[in-house]
């Protein structure tokens, strides 16, 4: 490649700058020199060298004798303490001549082309005698490009490449001029030296990614892998387009890559302009953040490709894109979209990351063996989710599956450990009663789709709660087509549903949030059932006395009815006995703490202890203001926990004075 202006001649093309290192669009002058001046120049970077060691100093050095242009040009004979000076008829260079002027070091660290022109005229004996241009790393051991041994009496523009060189902080050029012992010639001439450059300008290449949503909604394609090809043909037909960097879309949907030399190494034109990039960008269904994927059955992911900008300019170019509404692959990004937000709920809410996850989905594929219809199964083929194109249309289905794998993301191992078990489960509904632990596995499954999506309703295609739907949050005792407890997957969903939301219904008024159901149902001990979810919750420092009552709600009966023993208790005549028995003491519950627990005075044997009571702080105070009646009456007390109540019975004793001298905490009635 030449410089843009290379078929005119050299002076006139410099002549546009003044100094070397000027830049002619993305050409650099390294250096010109025309011999005009002192040579060579007093500190530069010229260098001559006699090579010869015959006895004689006889180098390069400028001379008057002929020239391209201006008055002076360069011979090979004329410098040194032997030098030769030219003239009419005295015009021969010596015989065994090994002389060398040297150019450099100069900088192609930023170059991608490199080359020197200059303009030779010469009359060197053929063969034996010649003209070499080389090129060196070091200044020391120089290779040559090019040789010239032969007679042409007119000026001629020459160009030497030494595209090997660049990259290279330190180059040096070199003229080197070779006589042998017989015959001379006028020799060699070299005038107008240009050593240039080629430094490629820049693009920064960013845009952004859209698709339409299941709503037809025109939607940012957040976190997709992002690549940047160089098209070397039909792009990505034959994988030789050359890939250049890689980043990420951010939740906007935009991306942009760090600047790019905007040059084509492939590219074989003969001009500079026709070597810029022909760049197109690939979107693919892999965050590498997060390490969620979508792929078709061969586990290669789906990407979504731009058309080719042919020779972008430098400077910053836009690819804005978005998927074909209706396109064959786009629900793949919507479950990948999917799959982006289950992600973000547990890394956002409980702050953990639930790990790598892969859907496999395929348009037209209704089952991948041994699923038969949407499943997780974490062995070979599938080794993760696969999604029927049945269920693309419904987020709920892909969140569904999504719960599985992050549970076993979580546990480190499936569940299944008896085959019978495992078979049973290929084939679930949601309302009948199963065996535990495909109750809970699948109970939690949905439970995670319906808090992701942010409604109560599970839906098999995308009509919110108003086509293939089914309601969690609704059934409770008595709900017609559906089994009641702990082995039916929807009651198990609604349990969880009712422990995370904020509506109050029935037995269910709490919320807990999300966070807590994850810490017991994502961490690395396995639960076999709801059961022993239930254990660790009640074992963990989470309240039991409400979360109790709302899995009460969806029929699932885990409480333990509270346990009371009171004692009797003997009083004077005539006296009160305040904060006779402690309620609280006396009472043991394994949900409830003390002030969450209710007691009533459910009977009283005798009218005389009417006006016997249970405080605000719980203790039972004593009143009998009967002056001379003396006997005894059983007060029995009720205990209740919101679900289950317990009663026991206690006994008063009233005794004359003059029987019992002393009590304690025994006031006398005024």
């Amino acid at each position: 490649a030449l410089p843009p202006s290379a078929s005119i001649p050299v002076p006139e093309l410099y002549a546009q700058t003044t100094s070397p290192g000027a830049v002619l669009g993305n050409w650099s002058s390294i250096v010109s020199e025309g011999f005009e001046s002192q040579f060579p120049p007093s500190g530069g970077n010229w260098a001559v060298q006699d090579l010869s060691n015959d006895g004689y100093e006889r180098y390069w050095d400028d001379d008057d004798y002929m020239a391209y242009a201006g008055g002076w040009a360069a011979w090979p004979a004329n410098g040194g303490a032997d030098g030769i000076y030219p003239t009419a008829g005295v015009a021969n260079y010596p015989n065994n001549m090994n002389t060398r002027i040297i150019y450099g070091p100069f900088d192609l660290s930023d170059a991608v082309v490199a080359l020197t022109q200059f303009y030779l005229w010469r009359e060197i004996e053929p063969t034996y005698d010649y003209l070499l241009f080389e090129v060196s790393h070091d200044g020391i051991a120089f290779e040559e490009l090019s040789r010239w041994s032969d007679d042409q009496q007119t000026w001629e523009l020459q160009h030497v490449e030494y595209n090997d060189y660049v990259g290279d902080s330190s180059v040096w050029v070199a003229w080197r001029f070779f006589s042998d012992n017989i015959v001379t010639k006028q020799g060699p001439w070299v005038d107008d030296v240009y050593v240039w450059k080629f430094v490629p300008g820049e693009v920064t290449v960013q845009g952004s990614l859209h698709y339409y949503d299941r709503d037809n909604q025109y939607t940012p394609a957040r976190s997709m892998k992002v690549y940047l090809y160089d098209d070397d043909g039909d792009p990505g037909s034959d994988g030789s387009d050359d890939l250049l960097t890689m980043t990420v879309n951010s939740a906007q949907g935009t991306f942009q890559f760090a600047p790019q030399l905007n040059w084509d190494e492939d590219d074989t034109s003969a001009t500079s302009t026709d070597r810029n990039l022909d760049l197109y960008v690939v979107w693919e269904t892999d965050d590498p953040a997060s390490g969620q994927r979508v792929t078709n059955f061969d586990d290669r992911a789906y990407k979504f490709a731009s058309p080719t900008q042919v020779d972008v300019a430098d400077g910053t170019t836009n690819f804005n894109y978005y998927v074909p509404n209706d396109a064959d692959s786009e629900p793949a990004m919507w479950i990948f979209q999917d799959m982006l937000r289950g992600w973000d709920y547990i890394h956002n809410i409980p702050g953990e990351d639930p790990g790598p996850a892969s859907a496999r989905w395929e348009k037209d594929a209704y089952s991948f063996l041994p699923c038969t219809g949407s499943c997780f199964w974490p062995y070979s083929p599938i080794n993760g989710m696969f999604i029927s194109d049945q269920y693309r249309e419904s987020s709920d289905v892909a969140l569904h599956e999504l719960g599985h794998h992050y549970m076993y993301n979580a546990i480190g191992a499936w569940w299944w450990s008896d085959i019978g078990d495992m078979l049973a489960c290929l084939s679930h509904g949601i309302r009948e009663q199963e065996n535990p632990l495909c109750a809970w596995t699948e109970g939690w499954a949905t439970f995670y789709a319906l808090v992701v999506n942010g409604d109560a309703c599970f839906d098999w295609d995308n009509v919110p709660c108003g086509g293939q739907t089914i309601n969690l949050e609704t059934p409770t005792w008595g709900t017609a087509d559906w089994d009641d407890g702990d082995e039916v997957e929807g009651r198990i969903t609604g349990a969880l549903y009712d422990l995370f939301d904020n509506v109050d219904d029935g037995w269910d008024q709490v919320n807990f949030g999300f966070t807590p159901i994850w810490d017991i149902a994502g961490d690395s001990s396995p639960e076999y059932s709801f059961g022993e979810f239930w254990n660790a919750w009640r074992a963990s420092s989470y309240d039991n006395h409400l979360a109790v009552q709302a899995i009460f709600q969806n029929t699932i009966s885990y409480n333990l009815p509270p346990a009371m023993v009171l004692p009797d208790r003997t009083v004077l005549e005539g006296f009160v006995y305040n904060n006779a028995i402690g309620l609280g003491a006396c009472t043991t519950d394994s949900d409830s703490d003390d002030w969450e627990l209710e007691w009533e005075i459910n009977a009283v044997s005798d009218w005389h202890c009417n006006q016997v009571s249970i405080d605000a702080q719980d203790y039972v105070d004593i009143n009998i203001p009967y002056p001379g009646w003396l006997g005894s009456c059983d007060v029995t007390i009720r205990v209740y926990d919101g679900l289950s109540a317990t009663e026991d019975t206690f006994t008063i004793q009233v005794v004359p004075v003059a029987a019992q001298v002393y009590l304690p905490l025994v006031t006398r009635q005024h």
